[in-house]
């Protein structure tokens, strides 16, 4: 027993169109895109922006990349890792937030240098609620200021 088919205009051969987006969209999409490639690294001091590693900048713009494919709109532990080094240099950091960069820095350097912190590194297994706290409010205030500055060389290019 055979069945016939027949192609109907739009059928199984036809090519399907991506869904229309409005222009608000499309600017949301095209901004998102220069944020995680363009977008300056965000420091605590201009003064140390030199100091970060090159294998740290090129890791933040594809950790931003990773981001933006998961929609999700924080900073990354990259970035975190840089500004938190940068802070580092000013003057020394609190209990809390020395937890913090440690914490950030042995997860960085798991998951984007595939190596294990240095053995004289205390790790941490997580952070407290305090500072899961600290670390989400700092990567909201990274992502927004990262975007702020985008913005304004947009504005003045």
């Amino acid at each position: 027993m055979s069945m016939a088919t027949t192609k109907k205009k739009g059928g199984p051969t036809a090519k399907a169109k991506p869904p229309r987006r409005n222009k608000r969209e499309e600017a949301k999409y095209v901004f998102d895109l220069m944020d995680a490639l363009t977008a300056p690294v965000i420091t605590f001091s201009t003064s140390w922006a030199d100091m970060i590693p090159k294998n740290l900048k090129s890791n933040i713009y594809m950790a931003r990349m990773l981001a933006l494919m998961k929609g999700e709109e924080t900073a990354t532990i990259p970035e975190v890792v840089a500004y938190l080094m940068t802070r580092g240099f000013e003057a020394p950091m609190h209990g809390e937030w020395v937890n913090i960069v440690t914490w950030c820095a042995a997860k960085y350097q798991r998951e984007y240098e595939h190596k294990e912190p240095p053995p004289g590194m205390v790790q941490r297994e997580e952070l407290s609620r305090d500072e899961e706290r600290l670390l989400k409010m700092l990567r909201r205030d990274i992502y927004e200021s990262r975007r702020k500055a985008l913005k304004e060389i947009l504005k003045h290019p």
